[in-house]
């Protein structure tokens, strides 16, 4: 189960990112949180985040991963969500 401080993670660097210009990141920062659970490594690594999110920047981290991804061309699907592509929050889902 996600903390209610890793949820204010999440969000206050989804702020972040609105303010800073980046609203397909601050997408993902609020996206992702719902999609977090123990049955995968990626799940448990950020719940099980032991040290502090803010100083770690652990959900840029996570959105920076994911966006190595799209670029190396890892996921076809991935690919396609993002910029300058359109996508709905259900497909980034």
């Amino acid at each position: 189960m996600i903390s209610d401080a890793l949820l204010d993670h999440f969000e206050q660097q989804a702020k972040a990112c609105d303010n800073l210009g980046s609203p397909f990141t601050a997408r993902i920062c609020r996206l992702l949180p719902a999609l977090l659970d123990d049955r995968t490594a990626t799940g448990r690594r950020i719940i099980e985040w032991s040290n502090n999110f803010r100083a770690d920047a652990l959900a840029l981290r996570l959105t920076g991963g994911l966006h190595a991804l799209a670029l190396a061309g890892a996921d076809e699907a991935l690919k396609a969500a993002y910029p300058p592509n359109q996508a709905s929050d259900a497909e980034l889902t």
